[in-house]
């Protein structure tokens, strides 16, 4: 098989090279009829080459697959999920199920590499552990899951002291245990449900907004994972016509002390103070872009009837709010939904969510254009995930995983895929990379003696690439992965 592949890619024409997936290019040169096949000769009696096997295959880009991951947690939404990525692990931890005045504070683990359920560890027994709760926060490091805050209480509804019990909590990714995180200060910040938190460079945590027993919070805290230090920052704002005020709370701010109703909509004109009204609120998302030290927040609510689709931008640098400059407008205004950020894109990924009305549209916003676009999965692909508020989400491998949810009539423990890969990636360098990586796991052997030339040259450069993720994976838990 590895021969066809050198031999088809050698001989590929800049015409064949669209869209594919690598698993559809296997099943299909394994499906195509005799003659047809790469690496076989069916040439006519001019002795002219076919192409009619490659032309078949039509791009695939933006592709839903509903996974079969065997048993796994129990229906639920407002839970949170963190990437263990050494080992290509997912844990899932709490949520709730309103139907079954329920709240959870099991941890489940999913195999990304095989796409399956390994286990789901029940808490609610044990000592040392988290109590049950949900809408929740939590963030990965490369050893551990945290989990801050949540809706501890027996009531679904937003009553006092809801969150009394909702300290910050550690889950060990190497031997499974719980540890609760004690710094000066931390119990106070996690009492809040609704808010969000983003992980940045040497395990420093962003928490942001939320409710709380005093209302719907505006404050923004630096919680330092390693020291246990914890700091409320102080913010400045700025308009959109470069007014400042801030930084706040102090007494030299030149904010206003009383809090207005924010002002939503036309997000291209606003004053300073404007913009501080819009950081507050609960239900939102948000992520961390490396490239520019900011944290992005999007939509949420301050009221639980009005949604909006802000999207603010916190830099960590200046420590000052304001509007992102998108080219073009968000989507439309929600809370409750998910998102996620792909560092290799450069992209933030958005699903769901509710606005009135329950949502299952995807949103791309690119960071280097500027803009705003839903994704329109190819034809052939399923519909996708149902409608629903209340998922988690995570990008993982050039895919955007979904888990979970609700809507009003029920609650959903399945898992769904959507494929990131566009028309813009070349059967070509599909194929080239997913040989390279077989031969740096050593499953199949280096070029032969009469492969094309410049395909080995090139298959040599990228395998010694994919050699350096293998020699960083794991050596007790060593698995095959998905290209």
């Amino acid at each position: 098989r590895s021969l066809q592949f050198l031999y088809f890619i050698g001989n590929m024409e800049p015409e064949e090279e669209v869209g594919y997936s690598v698993g559809s290019v296997e099943a299909e040169a394994a499906s195509a009829p005799e003659g047809n096949r790469p690496g076989e000769d069916d040439s006519d009696d001019e002795g002219v080459k076919r192409t009619e096997w490659s032309n078949r295959a039509t791009p695939m880009c933006y592709k839903w697959h509903q996974l079969d991951p065997g048993e796994g947690p129990a229906t639920r939404g407002r839970h949170t999920v963190g990437i263990d990525v050494e080992r290509g692990v997912l844990f899932m931890f709490g949520g709730q199920n309103y139907d079954l005045r329920r709240k959870y504070n099991d941890i489940a683990r999913f195999d990304l590499l095989t796409d399956r359920w390994q286990s789901v560890s029940d808490n609610d027994s044990s000592e040392n552990v988290p109590c049950p709760r949900s809408s929740h926060s939590s963030v990965a490091t490369r050893e551990a899951l945290y989990i801050f805050g949540g809706a501890t209480g027996k009531s679904f509804m937003a009553s006092p002291g809801c969150c009394k019990d909702a300290s910050t909590w550690r889950y060990s990714f190497s031997d499974y245990t719980w540890e609760k995180v004690e710094a000066e200060g931390l119990d106070a910040v996690s009492s809040r449900y609704g808010h969000t938190t983003v992980l940045t460079p040497g395990d420093i945590v962003y928490l942001f907004g939320g409710m709380t027993d005093s209302g719907c919070d505006w404050n923004t805290f630096k919680i330092d994972l390693k020291h246990r230090t914890v700091e409320r920052l102080e913010c400045s704002f700025v308009g959109t016509a470069g007014d400042v005020c801030g930084p706040y709370p102090n007494s030299a701010s030149l904010c206003s002390d009383t809090w207005t109703q924010p002002v939503f909509g036309d997000d291209k004109k606003k004053t300073a103070q404007q913009v501080r009204d819009c950081v507050r609120g609960f239900g939102h998302t948000a992520i961390y872009n490396p490239y520019t030290d900011s944290m992005y927040v999007l939509g949420g609510t301050v009221d639980g009837r009005n949604y909006h689709s802000t999207f603010l931008r916190l830099d960590l640098k200046t420590r000052r709010w304001t509007l992102e400059e998108a080219l073009n407008k968000p989507p439309e205004g929600r809370y409750v939904h998910c998102a996620s950020y792909d560092e290799n894109r450069n992209a933030m990924y958005v699903f769901g969510g509710y606005c009135g009305s329950y949502r299952n549209d995807v949103h791309e916003y690119d960071f280097n254009t500027k803009k705003w676009a839903e994704i329109k999965p190819h034809p052939s692909s399923p519909e996708g995930p149902c409608l629903r508020s209340g998922a988690c989400s995570v990008v993982w491998r050039d895919h955007v995983y979904i888990f979970g949810g609700c809507d009003d009539n029920r609650y959903y423990n399945d898992v769904w895929r959507l494929r990131l890969w566009n028309d813009t990636i070349s059967l070509k360098e599909t194929m080239l990379d997913w040989v390279a990586w077989q031969q740096a796991k050593g499953d199949i052997d280096s070029c032969e003696a009469h492969s094309p030339a410049d395909i080995c040259e090139t298959l040599r450069k990228r395998k010694e690439e994919f050699e350096l993720i293998v020699d960083r994976r794991p050596r007790s838990n060593k698995r095959e992965a998905r290209m």
